[in-house]
């Protein structure tokens, strides 16, 4: 969990050596969405923070070695489990380490 720009975000990050069969960010299942989901929802409910604005985010690390290729998908989904598209602060970034 992390916060930025007066948002709550829950991070999922996945590491992989590589995504020759598929992208990293597919390790996040409707499985593990659903899960992170209630964890979050019933975090916020404790701490009374149902009201502040969240979002869900997802980081992938690639590679066997550095440099490593990183890639943060800002609202990578939303509670009912849909993709959005990436635009403008919902967008992806990608860069080397």
């Amino acid at each position: 969990m992390a916060e930025q720009w007066g948002e709550i975000v829950f991070v999922e990050v996945k590491t992989r050596s590589s995504e020759d069969f598929a992208p990293a960010a597919e390790a996040v299942t409707l499985y593990k969405k659903r899960n992170l989901i209630a964890a979050a929802r019933a975090y916020l409910a404790r701490n009374g923070l149902l009201e502040r604005p969240y979002r869900y985010d997802i980081i992938t690390v690639v590679g066997k070695a550095q440099p490593f290729k990183l890639t943060h998908l800002r609202n990578a989904y939303t509670e009912e489990g849909v993709y959005l598209e990436h635009s403008g602060r919902k967008g992806k970034a990608e860069f080397q380490v």
